[in-house]
């Protein structure tokens, strides 16, 4: 069994391609980010299964794809249970919030570059009254819209490419590659957190650094209302998961203030955005689509009121079929044609999410995998991003190379370019998808 996963993980980096990243002279190795995260999981999906002896082949299909759920529009209204308040040390021995310097991210990763001033400190917010019967707020944006025709069908094709878009650069990200990194997107749009696996620090949105608060473990996070929801995997054994909410800022700023245990197999090997922001709380959009696994809470770990949003929590978009369903009914088919040497993504496809204004957001690849005579073709690449208006217009974009979708929410598309030097540092550039042109 430790044969066999080394061996899936061996064969997988293989694949990654060599590049020439600026410094030229210097060779570096082009990687995504949350690629990092998989070694985490790869090992904790081999100790479940060691636990229970499982077979060679059972453990294979857990690292694979789970393809199980192909629901279109609105899915069953799960919910998980969140229990507020970690046990354990006191609020008060938890609950610092550090404040490092304005050019250091903690995990000895850096941000040189970016506009604008820093901001000193990060307002606190003020924690909500939970009435019983809470009112909604609404996402900004997404009020009412006039709708505009709809074609038949969104044609992507390789042999023609979408117009090439330039990333807003912010900043560049510097530290080692053995540590995990991933990011938020703040759905108020004022800028990112970028959690590195000890630490959650926040970015304006010209890159510059604010403050930083402990979030041990945390990967696949989303933000609502300065509350950063996350997934942790457990140390112990048998395996376990949760979600946790950790406030950003205020008194409680660092502490674990609600959780919710989830199943620690059905999130192994996750690509970008599979949680989303629904009405009640944090949603899964892909593999228990529409569960909200993690209900909103406040400062306190109280629960908070819902959010507005146009259409079902869970986007309507059949990837089998290609059919994207708007909050309005209207249905629209994306044809994506691929190169023939395309290469599919290790983790699989990520789900269509909500971004700014209530636009619907997909990305692909289309071009030639890296290695197309291996055994997975590769790693895919030239990005492309599908974002749709609720009012039905559209704007398809291609990426430069190199460059992918790193998170996205009401606050904005962020995306990222990676690369790994011999040296094992790590450089992230951030951007800011532009606004969409739409067509």
């Amino acid at each position: 069994m430790n044969d066999l996963e080394r061996e899936l993980r061996d064969a997988h980096a293989a694949r990654t391609p060599i590049h020439t990243f600026p410094p030229p002279s210097s060779e570096v190795v082009r990687v995504r980010a949350h690629a990092l995260e998989r070694r985490h999981r790869r090992n904790l999906a081999f100790a479940t299964f060691a636990t229970v002896a499982i077979g060679t082949v059972t453990l294979v299909g857990v690292l694979g794809n789970d393809d199980s759920v192909s629901t279109i529009g609105n899915a069953p209204d799960t919910v998980v249970q969140s229990t507020a308040v970690e046990p354990g040390p006191s609020v008060g021995e938890s609950t610092s919030v550090v404040a490092p310097p304005s050019t250091t991210l903690p995990a000895s990763t850096s941000l040189p570059t970016g506009t604008g001033s820093a901001p000193s400190s990060v307002a606190e917010t003020p924690a909500p009254t939970s009435t019983g019967s809470e009112p909604t707020t609404t996402v900004p944006g997404t009020t009412g819209f006039a709708t505009v025709p709809l074609p038949d069908v969104i044609t992507v094709d390789h042999a023609a490419p979408p117009p090439l878009v330039t990333p807003q650069t912010v900043g560049t990200l510097t530290g080692s590659a053995d540590t995990t990194m991933s990011f938020a997107v703040l759905d108020d749009d004022s800028g990112f957190v970028v959690v590195d696996g000890e630490t959650a620090t926040r970015y304006d949105g010209s890159g510059n650094t604010g403050t930083s608060v402990p979030a041990p473990g945390v990967v696949d996070a989303v933000v609502h209302a300065d509350i950063l929801y996350g997934l942790r995997f457990g140390t112990t054994m048998p395996p376990t998961a949760e979600f946790v909410a950790i406030p950003l800022s205020g008194s409680n700023a660092g502490a674990v203030v609600a959780r919710s245990e989830v199943d620690p197999n059905q999130y192994l090997e996750l690509p970008v955005g599979s949680f989303g922001l629904g009405r009640a709380g944090v949603v899964d959009l892909l593999r228990a689509r529409g569960t909200t696994v993690i209900h909103y809470v406040d400062e306190r770990g109280q629960q908070s009121p819902g959010i507005q949003v146009r259409g079902p929590d869970v986007p309507g978009y059949d990837e089998a079929s290609g059919i994207i369903t708007l909050s309005d009914g209207r249905t629209v088919r994306l044809d994506v044609r691929r190169h023939p040497d395309a290469a599919d993504p290790f983790v699989g496809p990520s789900p269509m999410s909500y971004g700014p204004d209530g636009e619907l957001v997909l990305w692909t690849w289309i071009g030639p995998g890296t290695d197309p005579s291996g055994d997975f073709g590769g790693s895919p690449t030239e990005q492309v991003v599908i974002r749709i208006g609720q009012d039905g217009r559209i704007d398809v974009r291609l990426l430069p190379i190199g460059w992918e979708v790193a998170a996205t929410s009401p606050g904005g598309v962020l995306l990222q370019r990676t690369s790994v030097a011999g040296d094992g540092q790590r450089t992230v550039e951030m951007a800011w998808m532009p606004p969409a042109e739409w067509g």
